[in-house]
């Protein structure tokens, strides 16, 4: 797809607020709903000017996510994966800790909507199963730090190429950058990579070259056999801290993806161009309205098995058929 145009004004996303209040049972039979809105629009627009249709490419990788990785199949791998990970992390004798989560629905969806936008492949998009890895126990970085937060990391990469035979993508350019030193001066960037010099480029590495607020981690990107996209992330104590508590990595994805309802006072600071994109890629919607089969809100408090909003950290514990 090419760069944003003027042409991203008329583009739009049939509704799915309203399919969340109908009571239609399974996150399944919402999909399947919206997607078939999705069609008759984009059933409108053939012809038109716009090859390939977005809402073809909407609908496809919607699709997609949930046939692929909305079952037990998904959070079967990944639980089987993280279990092996375990052990191999343990047998390094370093410091670690590791999660793994399955990408919440709406986020995905709004995620898809905003590559589109912004003229992006939608396809592109492979974060739907993830493990974050916090390596080591210093609250502050420095050479030692970092140099065990890559030797973690080479470890790991030949764990799953060479043990597992997975294979590793090139990431998609990093964004968020322009970081300035002064504004966070106890941030530790260090001087080169320690990554293997044949891996550097399936590396994005934010150490190197942290986003404006700090934020550091490496991410890199496996295919296993049946075919998943699992995303890794690494991050040092330090700077797993300096991203949850002082970068607050949440701000950079609210530019990018969104804004939820409590948090309108930032969506007022963006400018006009950027409001006009929030109108068109995010969900806004009432959480105690939601009528879906393993979701219940109530008074700020909400049990979310399916996925839908609340991101499942702990996939292992929380089976679920979608």
């Amino acid at each position: 797809m090419s760069n944003a145009t003027n042409a991203q004004k008329d583009i739009f996303f049939p509704d799915i607020t309203k399919l969340l209040y109908m009571g239609v049972g399974s996150l399944v039979t919402l999909q399947k709903m919206h997607n078939e809105e999705t069609m008759i629009e984009a059933n409108k627009l053939r012809g038109k000017n716009f090859v390939p249709n977005y809402l073809d490419i909407y609908h496809t990788k919607l699709e997609n996510y949930l046939n692929r990785y909305y079952n037990y199949n998904s959070l079967a791998e990944l639980e089987q994966e993280i279990i092996e990970l375990k052990k191999f992390l343990f047998a390094l004798k370093v410091p670690c800790s590791i999660s793994g989560r399955l990408k919440n629905y709406i986020a995905f969806v709004e995620k898809v909507r905003t590559f589109i936008y912004d003229g992006l492949d939608p396809f592109s998009i492979n974060d739907e199963l993830g493990f974050r890895i916090i390596v080591g126990t210093s609250r502050y970085d420095d050479e030692d730090s970092i140099k065990q937060l890559y030797f973690v990391a080479n470890k790991i990469i030949s764990f799953f190429i060479i043990n597992k035979g997975y294979q590793l993508l090139i990431p998609s350019p990093a964004n968020g950058l322009g970081f300035d030193h002064n504004k966070y001066p106890k941030i530790y960037v260090p001087s080169e990579s320690l990554i293997y010099p044949e891996y550097v480029r399936y590396v994005k590495d934010y150490f190197i070259n942290p986003k404006k607020r700090g934020y550091q981690a490496l991410h890199l990107v496996f295919v296993t056999k049946s075919g998943l996209t699992i995303e890794v992330q690494l991050r040092t104590f330090a700077s797993h801290y300096h991203a949850e508590y002082i970068a607050k990595h949440s701000l950079h994805k609210i530019e990018r993806y969104g804004y939820d309802l409590e948090e309108r006072n930032i969506y007022e600071e963006l400018s006009e161009e950027e409001r006009e994109k929030q109108k068109v890629v995010k969900i806004i919607f009432d959480p105690e309205k939601v009528k879906l089969d393993s979701y219940y809100s109530l008074n700020g408090n909400t049990l979310d098995l399916i996925g839908l909003q609340e991101t499942i950290r702990d996939p292992f514990n929380n089976f679920f058929f979608a």
